[in-house]
């Protein structure tokens, strides 16, 4: 044991050398794997929890893969979760001996939603914990509050939460929040990721409102349909932004940064020779000073990056310091309001210390969005159960297999958006989703459309004739993947 203890304490001084060069090479290279077969992470992780001066191996979490950390994040909310309603319920104990008349409270964190007031009732539930809150403890009652195991209870429905309205309120939550008639963000056109609108309308408590929206997905391990940059998850790891950041940011403005950092050079190529044509200057070729041009509102207005922004000029010697501002403007400075209320929602459920020392900010990505590994994509079929007359063998399932593997990539995710309401892949792998197939209930039922209940990843598939499936799938895909298919 002792060997084993020196050797991980050796590898930990050389991530973290790693780590402060940049990734000299990929941080994935430190996952040791057989550790995860070998041990019960959450039982080590326990042992953590409890005594942080005997060993054990969450000591250096960089040991484990994003899938080893998620399974462990998914018990520390367990424990969370356990203390929030051991709290509860001694509460209303206390209650019932002291303020009998008193209504005692859930154990559980209950939404009361109506579908036509989503947004406003996801807002108000959300509001009323904080205020009750503020009048006790504070954020530390908030927290508490909020590590409650989430339910969701639709107005005029019956039914138990036992995941499917809680995924179904996620999806349909998200789609509403990030429509573009609320204008809280902006659509980065060469990745189709999202990022804050630094002029949007609506009062910062939205942007607040999305942030718990996001830290409930990550801690009730619900997978949402979000495309936010990499550098958000960095940010919220408290890790400082870099141009390597803006390059994934937004690689075509990175693109053109990146030209004028080594004017009179092409990226890539060695420099123009001194004999060859004499090159213009930074001045003259790139015209810049110190300001950004920005729309606000239908006004043109121009931001200082420094004092007196207006009057320097951008040349080859100051060139990295305008880069170095702009960067940081767009990724930090304009969206300041905006991000800070967003990090105090999502921290106002996820335990900060935890992920901060145990994450970085691609696995948390990965946690909250999923991930993009498609390799193991058919897997998706061992896990399928049947209904009715279907069943693994029949001739109509064999044919629909058959057409899901012989589609390309594109044609997979979408199918896959379609299914469950994202085209990203869970962090435990194809193998964690369950899907269910069951024939349609109604008679002449070989024109209709497939129908997926995104909510319990439950396809509904007509009795097709022979040759008809594919040209109906297809449509049904095209036309409803870029929704959540919900029926």
């Amino acid at each position: 044991m002792k060997t084993l203890q020196i050797s991980l304490c050796v590898l930990n001084l050389l991530n973290k050398v790693n780590d402060e060069g940049n990734f000299i090479i990929p941080y994935e290279a430190f996952y040791v794997q057989i550790i995860k077969k070998k041990i019960d992470v959450t039982r080590d992780f326990l042992m953590f929890f409890r005594d942080r001066s005997s060993f054990s191996f969450c000591m250096f979490p960089f040991i484990f893969d994003a899938e080893a950390k998620s399974a462990i994040l998914a018990f520390d909310a367990q424990i969370h979760m356990h203390h929030a309603t051991e709290v509860v319920l001694t509460q209303n104990m206390q209650n019932l001996l002291t303020k009998p008349d008193a209504f005692p409270n859930s154990p559980y964190l209950v939404f009361f939603i109506r579908r036509n007031y989503l947004v406003q009732d996801t807002l108000r539930h959300i509001d009323d914990i904080r205020k009750s809150c503020e009048k006790s403890k504070g954020q530390e009652e908030t927290i508490l509050q909020f590590q409650r195991q989430l339910k969701i209870v639709f107005e005029n429905e019956e039914g138990i939460d036992w995941g499917g309205p809680r995924k179904e309120f996620f999806l349909l939550l998200i789609e509403e929040l990030f429509d573009q008639k609320y204008g809280m963000f902006k659509e980065i056109k060469d990745t189709q990721n999202i990022w804050f609108n630094s002029q949007s309308f609506e009062d910062p408590e939205m942007f607040f409102l999305i942030g718990v929206v996001c830290g409930l997905a990550l801690y009730n391990s619900v997978i949402i349909n979000v495309h936010f940059p990499p550098v958000l998850y960095k940010k919220l790891l408290h890790q400082k932004t870099n141009f390597s950041d803006f390059v994934t940011f937004d690689p075509n403005y990175a693109r053109n940064l990146e030209y004028l950092l080594v004017y009179p050079k092409i990226p890539g190529e060695d420099a123009i020779d001194d004999t060859e044509e004499k090159v213009g200057t930074v001045k003259d070729v790139f015209c810049l000073n110190f300001q950004v041009e920005e729309e606000r509102f239908g006004d043109t207005v121009f931001v200082d990056l420094i004092e007196n922004g207006g009057n320097i000029e951008v040349d080859e010697e100051n060139r990295q310091q305008y880069v170095d501002l702009l960067v940081d403007y767009y990724l930090n400075k304009s969206i300041k309001q905006q991000y800070d209320k967003f990090e105090e929602g999502f921290y106002s459920v996820c335990n900060r210390s935890f992920l901060m020392h145990f994450i970085r900010p691609n696995e948390v990505m990965e946690m909250i969005a999923g991930c993009e590994d498609y390799s193991d994509f058919m897997l998706i079929r061992e896990n399928t159960t049947y209904k009715n007359e279907y069943h693994k063998d029949h001739p109509l399932i064999l044919e629909f297999w058959s057409i899901i593997e012989n589609f390309e990539l594109e044609w997979q995710k979408k199918f896959l958006a379609f299914l469950t309401g994202s085209d990203r892949i869970p962090i435990h792998g194809m193998k964690s989703i369950q899907i269910v197939i069951s024939p349609m209930e109604c008679e002449n039922d070989t024109l209709k459309l497939p129908v997926a209940h995104t909510c319990f990843n439950h396809l509904v598939l007509p009795r097709y004739k022979a040759g008809r499936m594919k040209e109906r799938l297809e449509f049904a895909l095209e036309n409803f993947s870029t929704g959540f298919g919900l029926e």
